[in-house]
Formats: C-alpha cells, structure tokens, sequence
C-alpha cells in the first residue's frame, strides 16, 4: 500500500509548481539545483537556436503556441484565428523572443518555445489593471516579462529550454537599458520567483485579473534584472545556492553559438525592424477576435506604427502630430535646487523627450547630458512642460539639437532626417 505524502511536505515549492502556466520543469522547480553543463551540451547539439522572431511567420507561431498554451490551462476561450494576440503584439515595443527547434530545411524549422518582453510606453503594461506600479518606474526603465510557454513534448527537460530562453531575455533586457521586470504570476508560483530572482511583490489594487472568461488569482512581482544587481546577489552567500548559480549563469557574458544575438548600438526600446504591414494586419485580427483599444491606445499605435493609415479618424490624426520612439538613453539633468541627478528616458521625438526621474522638482528650465549609445553622448536644454509623479515632459529648446536629430532621425529608421514640428513634450 502506498502511503500518502502528508500536507505538511506539501513544500512551497511544490505549490509553485502548480502555476497557472504549469510549464516549468517540476524537477528544476522542485528546488534541485540543475547541471549546467548538461544544459549547454543539450541546447548545442539539440540543433535548437534562440532568437528575436523577425518575420510574421515567426510571430505567428509564437502567438499559436502561446494560444495553446493559455487554452490548454483554460486561460483564454477558444476563436477561430487559434492565435493570442493583446494590443501589446502590436506595438514594435513588443519584443517576441523564440526557441526555435531547427530541421533539416528552414521550412521545418519549429518553435517550441517563447517569451514576450513589453517594454513601458503610452500603453502602459498589463500589469498596471492590478497593481500600482509608479515606484517601479521611478528612475527606472521597466519592461513586463509575459506569454512563457514552452511547446508541449518540450516540458520535462529539466530547464534546459527555459533557462537559456530567460538568460536570453535578460541579455535583451541589458542591451536595452532595461532595468526592472515585472511580472503577473499565480500566487502560488510568487515563493519559486522570490527564492531564484529575489523577486519583490508590488502593492496590488486587486488580487485577480480577467483572462478571457475566467477571473483568475494573481501576484505582481518586480525583479531587478540590472547585471550589476545580479552581481551582488551572486556575491551575497545569504542567498540560496540556486539562485547564486542560475544568476551567476545569467550575468556571464560567453558566446554561446545557439544565441543569435543582435546589436543595439542605440538604446532604443523599440523593435526597429519591427514589420509594420503585419502590425496593421494583427490590428485588423485583434479587433476581429473582440479586442478593444480605447482613444488613447489608438493615439499611442499610430505613433508607434508611424503610418496614419492605421487610423481613418482624422481626430486622431490631428492629435499625433509628431512620431515618438521608446528610448532608454541613460541622462544626467542639471538643474538648481537639486544639481545633477540621474535619470532615464523613456520616449523621445526630434523636439521632445519624456523622462524618468527619482525626485520631484519645481523648476522649469533644465539641461541634459545624454548617452544615446556607449561612449557617445550629447548636450540639450529643455523646458519642462508637463510633470505627473516621476515623470516629466521637456520641450528641447537649445544644445546638440542637430546632433540629437540625427539620433532619433536613427532611432526612427529614416534615412533622412524628418521635418521638425515644434509641439509639447
């Protein structure tokens, strides 16, 4: 006769393994520290490769696996398209990383894993329906980790598909600037994400969110994905051994031959090869499958899409008047009550930028000193025009500005530099 396990071994990290995605590895969840030799050998001679998905055939898969997933856990009802699109996806904001399983031809070449990163902008993030995230985004650049899921038949393989997925993400975080995650768990799994990431829970407006039909718990949680934080943690012998060693695998910068890594000499938070047509055509599905984009979100697309033709309203025409584009160029601001302060920003345009920064000040004038890629930075002075919390909106009046044109000019993808509109921040 088989004795049953008592409650009381029922450990938190078995809870965690009962998540709402139930697609982690239960012997890597469970707590035993994993082989990273193993998962190197694996992911080299598995022939499977982890990228940026480039092309809509790439997005497609992503956003079919991902609706297999959430349907299989009864997160989302059914609908013809057997697609999950959110009006994330179409925001080059958004970006989509994959593993992909290689065959002997490109054509058979098969996802099998992916991971959304949606970085802060107009939009907002999903997770800003439950939880209060404004002390996250004081002085810092965050960006809402979502849609895991790893393809069925590639589950039990003991995080050799996941880790290298996630140190991945956090490659792409770090190139961008990034410096916080955020992320929307069952709060069962809260304990697994506190104990490998030292994630901290976010004050919360509610304890549930609306996944298609269903209303299922939920636990906000912000992990500090910054390498020199990682650094730390590593070094702090008071952390759990598993975490030390996943970090400390993160954190290192080798060259392994499955990551097709990209160079974002900008810091731009935006997917500039991101595919426009396709968006307008994930657009016209959103709308079809019952998503809703409110005035401000239509506002906040077009700016990012870049083209008028996604929008027929000439009201909102009228209101986008000049293209932003999500940057995260570290900046040093001057001003006199307080000298020189750190901060970040978070989107800008030829004639204005937004900034994320960590103390509220009256002034109106202001200079900035700018790194806009490494080793490379210039000078501006604004005017501050608008200031909600910790962020403000600065209205480029004199400095580098032909410089700082040429920069955006860049970040915008355009070969040449666009008419300048003076507007407010």
């Amino acid at each position: 006769m088989v004795k049953k396990r008592s409650s009381i071994k029922k450990t938190v990290k078995e809870a965690a393994f009962k998540s709402v995605f139930g697609l982690l590895p239960r012997d890597f969840v469970m707590g035993r520290l994993f082989d990273l030799e193993d998962i190197l050998r694996y992911v080299s001679t598995s022939g499977i490769i982890f990228k940026l998905a480039r092309t809509p055939e790439e997005y497609d898969a992503a956003a079919k696996l991902t609706y297999e997933a959430y349907l299989a856990q009864k997160m989302m009802p059914e609908n013809h398209l057997k697609k999950r699109i959110s009006k994330y996806n179409l925001s080059p904001g958004t970006f989509t990383i994959i593993a992909v399983k290689q065959g002997l031809k490109s054509s058979e070449d098969e996802v099998i894993a992916t991971v959304s990163l949606i970085n802060d902008s107009g939009l907002g993030l999903p997770s800003d329906e439950i939880a209060d995230l404004s002390s996250k985004r004081k002085g810092n650049v965050i960006a809402e980790v979502g849609s895991l899921c790893v393809k069925k038949g590639f589950r039990n393989t003991r995080g050799k598909i996941l880790l290298p997925l996630m140190k991945f993400l956090a490659m792409v975080a770090n190139q961008l600037n990034i410096d916080t995650f955020i992320c929307t768990v069952h709060p069962q799994a809260a304990s697994f994400y506190k104990v490998l990431f030292n994630a901290k829970r976010m004050p919360q407006k509610r304890s549930s969110y609306m996944c298609g039909t269903n209303e299922l718990p939920a636990c906000v949680m912000s992990i500090a994905c910054d390498y020199t934080d990682m650094a730390v943690l590593v070094n702090d012998q008071k952390s759990p051994a598993i975490r030390r060693q996943v970090l400390d695998y993160y954190r290192t910068d080798s060259q392994e031959p499955y990551y097709i890594v990209e160079d974002f000499g900008l810091k731009v938070r935006e997917d500039i090869s991101f595919d426009r047509e396709y968006a307008k055509t994930l657009m016209k599905e959103y709308l079809e499958l019952g998503g809703e984009l409110c005035d401000e979100d239509y506002r906040v697309l077009t700016s990012m899409l870049r083209d008028m033709t996604v929008c027929e309203d000439e009201v909102f025409r009228a209101r986008v008047k000049e293209h932003r584009v999500l940057t995260s160029f570290r900046t040093t601001i001057n001003i006199k009550s307080l000298g020189h302060i750190t901060c970040k920003t978070i989107d800008s345009s030829f004639s204005g930028l937004r900034l994320s920064v960590e103390k509220v000040f009256a002034e109106k004038e202001v200079e900035m000193f700018i790194t806009y890629a490494p080793g490379k930075s210039l000078y501006l002075k604004g005017k501050i025009m608008w200031q909600r919390q910790y962020i403000v909106g600065v209205l480029i009046e004199s400095g580098d500005v032909g410089l700082w044109r040429e920069v955006i000019g860049k970040a915008l993808g355009q070969g040449q530099q666009a008419p300048v509109e003076k507007i407010s921040a």
